[in-house]
């Protein structure tokens, strides 16, 4: 008997959680992932195959990464002082956040508002992030 691992990315583009699209890659490289107009934001999960007895066995989705979403943070204070959205779409949006208890949405490159979950971030948090640990690390 041996396993592996096989990881993929789903990318989630304009519209609704349901236009996406999800397949293998290599290795989890999110700063390879090209921003495109109608894409809001991906993300990575594995999937562990296993082969005994000749036969192939499929595990199920897991190990999730965050979304990365392409876009701007935003806060309900944030919303609350845009300008760059009509009252009636503002009211309604931050009346999801508080409903669901969100406390983020992303006003993705997309044009379009997502809600982020706790550990969600935008590509640019990501880089910095990433920026910040590698000049971390050159220090030691």
């Amino acid at each position: 008997m041996f396993s592996y691992k096989i990881t993929y990315i789903e990318k989630r583009y304009l519209g609704h959680i349901n236009s996406s699209e999800i397949y293998e890659v290599k290795n989890r490289m999110p700063k390879s992932v090209k921003q495109q107009d109608n894409l809001e934001g991906f993300r990575y999960f594995d999937r562990k195959i296993i082969i005994k007895d000749n036969k192939k066995y499929i595990g199920p989705y897991e190990n999730y990464s965050s979304w990365i979403y392409f876009g701007k943070r935003c806060s309900i204070n944030d919303l609350i002082i845009s300008n760059a959205i009509k009252l009636l779409d503002k009211l309604f949006l931050i009346k999801v956040i508080l409903k669901q208890n969100y406390e983020y949405a992303c006003f993705t490159d997309a044009k379009t508002f997502v809600l982020m979950n706790y550990n969600d971030i935008t590509f640019e948090e990501y880089i910095n992030k990433d920026d910040n640990y590698l000049e971390r690390r050159k220090r030691i």
